[in-house]
Formats: structure tokens, C-alpha cells, sequence
């Protein structure tokens, strides 16, 4: 796993190697063994680099032999081996036994169309000196991050913002319709940023420069798209159980391969215990597996990673972590680069850091969820289907009367403030409800709380971002539109962002089997009744790998990786909550009403409501603002 970074002058000057060295200073968490840089004219590329594969012989940016094609790399080829021989029947010579060196030939062979032969995840930039051209390109489920912008004739590009943030004439100004997101989703969606001039290079793309061609704009082209219609054809449920865990064995079989140590995160989840199995049976030994538990007990599942370990019989270590020490919060949104508020990375983090004590690579069960049904909002929505023979009316009555005889205040992860969600989703319309469990604010709660600094901007309802996701003239009506619809926006902008950015703050490479194309395109086409059927979740998966998952695991309800935020709001972090959020520099910012947000931090503390999501995405944009000095 790396850190890359690049500029591209369209003029001849120069491109100044201080700058960037600058951007890979910024970078050196992703790649602490080893850094390189190329200046070639107008033309820079720059690398750190964290050694899993060849140790030794991997330095970055590699070139071909005769220095014409220049590749700058992020990532995993796991089949690159199959690839190296059919270069080598080809006529190319090879110096290395690094992945790295695969994606020069193939280019050299193939150009852009290369992309079709990858497996693995992966964000590349490769330089072509002879066609003056550069490719940037990332994985199909987007895995690895890529950001890019342009700025005072230059094209620059990097792993992470805030090495964009380093070079001279970068524009931070702040892209005010990717707040009105963020507050929505807890995170920006792609392909923008929260700044205006820098973009995310989406998934499964790719883009082109043209040094020659100054006035083009480069345009990302997709090379791949999952399958999203469901399966119409007769297949056998058995039948596909088979074929997923042949698919599910080489997936893992292929993400063993490293020259370093390499052990398994295990939660004692379905998808954790499942992936761990999978790598004990292909390593033929015991593998070494890893979790963290908190002292409160309902965001503790040790327990269950314990049973799971002696089942699977993998060499099994736990930490006691305390996830509550906000020094660690600051540290993780610098890595972020822009505001990001899923408050599980705080955990995410602590199991990377703890991981990383004793191996460089670790295997996740990221991505099930979203392939196999394992959500209880795609059950909520195929069952509020059935409201909408009722009359609006009616379900407006028979949603407040419920509503009414819950407790008031309630965390939003217990059963009752998970029922209190519900009883607003079913007075929306059927083509909205999704949006309404999903979302954590409504769009007049946002305009409310907005401050001066919103007061001449007009913005896009945030549900536009997640219509222009679906096929034209679908909606997210049915639990299989659902997930396909997380698979495209949550999975890519969330989870997997997550678990990059916190791993890679610890310089650890975690690698997901499940998001191997190959099993992405084999579930996408399941008939929905095989991942979800009346109260059963993740039917296929459960039955493919049933003498992996004990009982115990299979039957326990699932947890998620949380913290417990509406508490410590109200007790540990209440102070500081009101510290960082009514600082009279927030308001000079301009960026939120202050009085409405002292109220909802007493609403919030005198449990009249719990108003936890919210808070926590202002905590985060405001210590996001403050780490990168953004002024009112």
C-alpha cells in the first residue's frame, strides 16, 4: 500500500521537486519505507511506498527499460503473476518480482485498455513520455482513493487531499452544496470534494491527459459497471451457494499473497468469522486473527470473536480500547482531508493500530452487506411496501400515534429510535423512504441551522445526488434497488473511505475479498429471495459458508461497528462538545445558525432528543475547519 502524487505543468516550466517532496511528506502514514520522486521537465511524479511485495526491489515511480512509460502506484494486482507470464511470452524482460512492474508492460501492451485485465484494488498514474499522455485510473469498487485538481496551469493529483493542499496556488475555497451533503450523508459524495476545484476520481474509471492539448478538460470514462438487473433465468439456490464459495475461496486464496506478515480483522460477525475461516482453510495453519472490545457492553463483541476464534481455530488476540479519548478524533479528520462523519473509524482505527503491533496486511469482510442483503433497512423498505395500499392520511395518523407512545430522546441505535425512523419513513412518499432512513437531517432542518454564510447560495436537494445513481426510470423501491444503490454511493464513500483512511493511518494494507469483481458481478445477479427472505438476512452467503459460522454467531443480532456518541455527548465529550461548537470563531465562520445549535446540544443533553448524527457531523466540520485554518 501507497501514498502517489503528481503534477503536470501545461506550460514547459519546470516542475520543482521541493514541491513535491511537500506532497509526499503529506502522505508518508500510506508509505513509511521508502519515497521516490521523477521530474521529468513539466512532468512529476511522486511515491511512498509501504513494502508488501518484493521488499527490496519495488521503488517508485518505476519505468520500462528504455524510460518512455512511468508508473506511480497505489495498491494490489493480485493476479499478476498470470499477467507476468503472458508479458513474458510476449517479448518483455523483467527486472523485479513486483506488482508494480506488471502495470508498465501491460500498458506498453495494451494502453488504457489494460484495465479490463485487473484484479485487485488499486489508484495508478502512469506516464506516457513518447504520446505525452497521462493515465490515472482506479479500481472498480474504489478501494483506493484518487483525488485530482487544476490549478495556475497545472494538473495535480494524490492519494489524499491534503497533499493537494500543499502546493502553491491550490484554491481551498469550500464547495458550500458538498456541506449541504455532507450533513445529509455524513460524507461528501463523489466525484466532488468539499473543495470547489478538486475532484474524486469515481470507481471503476478512468482518465486522460493530454500534455499537448492545454484547453481539454480531462473526463473520467468508466471501464467497468456491475450488473444491476436481477437474475430472470431458473437457478438452483444450492447450485449458486457452490459457485459463491468456490468464488469466495480463490478471492481469499489470492489476497494471502505478501512477503510480510498478514492476519485477519475477526469482530465476530458473520463476514469477519467467514473471511477468517476461509484464510485458515487456504493457509492449511492457523492465521492470526485480531479485535478490539470497549467496556461498554453493548459495543463490545469480544465475546463473540472469542467463540468464533474456537471454531475457526486461528490464533486469536484482543485489545480493551478506550475510544473515548478525543485527542485521537483531530489526528483522524486531518487524515481524512475533508469532513467525514461516520464515527466508526474511531474503532476502525484502534483494530488497525492494534493489527499493525504484529502484521502488515490484514483481510476485512468489508462489502457483504451491501452484496448479500445483510442490512435491516432493505427488509424495512420491502415491508413498507405493504403501507402503501393505506391512505396518506392514514399512515400519518397511525405513524404519529406510535410515534407518540415511544420513549422521547432515545439513542438512534436502540430499538425505539430505530422505530421512531420508521414511523417518519412511512409518511413519505414510496420513492423517498429510502432516503428517509438513510438520511440524518431533512433538508428544511438543514436550511435552519444554516448561517450567513449560506445566505445567498441555492442548493440541490441531497436526494438529487442519490437519483442521478439509479438507471433512469428506477426507483428505490425494493431491497435488491437498495443494495445496489449502497454498492455505488454508501460502500464506496463510506465504508470502504473508512477503512482506507484508518488503516492507512496506521500504515497497514487491509485487502476485502468480497469485493473481488468477480463475486460483485455473480452477487449483483442473485435473485433477491437468495440473500433476503421474510426475517432471514444473507441467506446464500450464511448457507455457502455454513461450517465456518457457529451457531451462536449465525443467531446473534447484528451489532455494527459503533460508539456509543448520544452518551458521550452527554457525559465524556459534553464540555468539549460545547467548547469546539460555541467558540466565537465558529460563528465568525458563518457557517451555522449558533443558536440553534446551543439548543440542540441542550435538547440533546436533557434527552429530549438524541441529536447525536447531527452534532457529531458539526464536531467533525468544525475541527476540520480549524485543522485547515478555513476563515470566515
Amino acid at each position: 500500500m501507497c501514498g502517489i502524487a503528481g503534477i503536470i505543468h501545461y506550460s514547459d516550466q519546470p516542475v520543482d521537486t521541493c514541491t513535491l517532496e511537500r506532497m509526499t511528506d503529506a502522505l508518508t502514514h500510506r508509505g513509511p519505507d521508502d519515497s521516490g520522486v521523477l521530474a521529468d521537465g513539466a512532468v512529476g511524479l511522486a511515491h511512498r511506498r509501504l513494502s508488501v511485495i518484493d521488499v527490496h526491489g519495488g521503488h517508485q515511480p518505476m519505468s520500462n527499460r528504455d524510460k518512455t512509460t512511468w508508473v506511480c502506484y497505489n495498491g494490489e494486482i493480485y493476479n499478476h503473476l498470470e499477467l507476468r507470464k503472458e508479458l513474458q511470452s510476449q517479448g518483455y524482460d523483467f527486472r523485479t518480482q513486483c506488482d508494480t512492474e506488471v502495470l508498465v508492460h501491460l500498458y506498453d501492451s495494451m494502453g488504457p485498455s489494460m484495465l479490463d485485465c485487473l484484479r485487485g484494488m488499486f489508484a495508478f498514474a502512469i506516464y506516457d513520455k513518447r504520446k505525452r499522455k497521462l493515465l490515472l485510473a482506479r479500481d472498480r469498487m474504489g478501494q483506493k482513493p484518487l483525488v485530482y485538481a487544476t490549478t495556475d496551469g497545472a494538473f495535480i493529483f494524490a492519494s489524499e487531499l491534503q497533499a493537494l493542499r500543499t502546493v502553491p496556488g491550490f484554491s481551498p475555497d469550500i464547495r458550500l452544496q458538498s456541506v449541504h451533503d455532507y450533513l445529509t450523508y455524513q460524507y461528501v459524495p463523489a466525484p466532488h470534494t468539499i473543495f470547489s476545484n478538486a475532484l474524486k476520481l469515481p470507481p471503476a474509471s478512468y482518465l486522460t491527459l493530454d500534455l499537448d492539448r492545454p484547453d481539454q478538460r480531462p473526463e473520467p470514462k468508466r471501464y467497468w459497471t456491475m450488473p444491476q438487473e436481477e437474475c430472470t433465468k431458473p437457478v438452483q439456490f444450492a447450485e449458486c451457494a457452490r459457485e459463491l464459495r468456490m468464488l469466495l475461496q480463490t478471492s481469499v486464496q489470492e489476497r494471502l499473497m505478501a512477503d510480510v506478515p498478514l492476519g485477519g480483522f475477526l469482530s465476530g460477525g458473520v463476514d469477519s468469522t467467514i473471511i477468517s475461516g476461509l484464510m485458515a482453510q487456504t493457509a492449511g495453519r492457523p492465521v492470526n486473527t485480531y479485535t478490539v472490545g470497549f467496556e461498554n457492553a453493548d459495543y463490545d463483541e469480544r465475546s463473540y470473536a472469542r467463540k468464533a476464534a474456537v471454531h475457526l481455530g486461528t490464533i486469536h488476540h484482543e485489545q480493551l480500547v478506550d475510544p473515548c479519548h478525543f485527542e485521537l478524533v483531530p489526528r483522524l479528520i486531518r487524515h481524512c482531508g475533508e469532513p467525514f462523519a461516520d464515527a466508526s473509524i474511531l474503532p476502525t482505527f484502534f483494530l488497525a493500530q492494534f493489527a499493525r503491533q504484529h502484521v502488515t496486511v490484514a483481510l476485512s469482510g468489508d462489502g457483504a452487506d451491501e452484496l448479500f442483503g445483510g442490512y435491516y433497512r432493505y427488509q424495512i423498505v420491502q415491508w413498507m411496501n405493504f403501507l402503501q395500499a393505506l391512505p396518506l392520511e392514514f399512515r400519518r395518523l397511525l405513524s404519529s400515534a406510535v410515534s407518540k407512545l415511544l420513549p422521547r430522546g432515545p439513542s438512534e441505535r436502540t430499538l425505539s429510535g430505530k422505530l421512531q425512523r420508521v414511523c417518519k419513513a412511512a409518511v413519505v412518499s414510496r420513492d423517498q423512504r429510502y432516503l428517509e432512513i438513510i438520511s440524518r437531517i431533512t433538508e428544511n432542518a438543514k436550511h435552519a441551522l444554516y448561517g450567513e454564510r449560506f445566505a445567498r447560495a441555492s442548493f440541490e436537494p441531497s436526494k438529487r445526488y442519490l437519483e442521478r445513481q439509479l438507471p433512469a426510470g428506477q426507483t428505490c423501491t425494493t431491497g435488491h434497488t437498495c443494495s445496489m444503490l449502497d454498492l455505488t454511493t454508501y460502500l464506496p464513500n463510506d465504508i470502504l473511505t473508512k477503512v482506507d483512511t484508518a488503516s492507512m493511518a496506521t500504515s497497514l494494507e487491509v485487502r476485502n475479498p468480497f469485493m473481488d469483481h468477480r463475486i460483485v458481478d455473480f452477487a449483483c445477479r442473485l435473485p433477491w429471495s437468495f440473500k433476503q427472505q421474510w426475517q432471514h438476512r444473507k441467506r446464500i452467503l450464511l448457507y455457502a459458508c455454513r461450517d465456518l459460522v457457529p451457531p451462536v454467531i449465525r443467531k446473534r443480532r447484528k451489532m455494527g461497528f459503533g460508539v456509543p456518541l448520544a452518551d458521550w455527548f452527554r457525559g465524556k465529550w459534553h464540555d468539549t462538545l460545547k467548547d469546539v461548537l460555541l467558540d466565537p470563531s465558529v460563528k465568525k465562520r458563518g457557517f451555522f445558525n449558533q443558536n440553534l445549535v446551543e439548543q440542540m446540544i441542550s435538547d440533546h443533553c436533557t434527552h429530549r432528543t438524541d441529536h447525536s448524527y447531527v452534532l457529531w457531523s458539526l464536531l467533525v466540520f468544525e475541527l476540520w475547519c480549524q485543522q485547515f485554518e478555513i476563515r470566515g
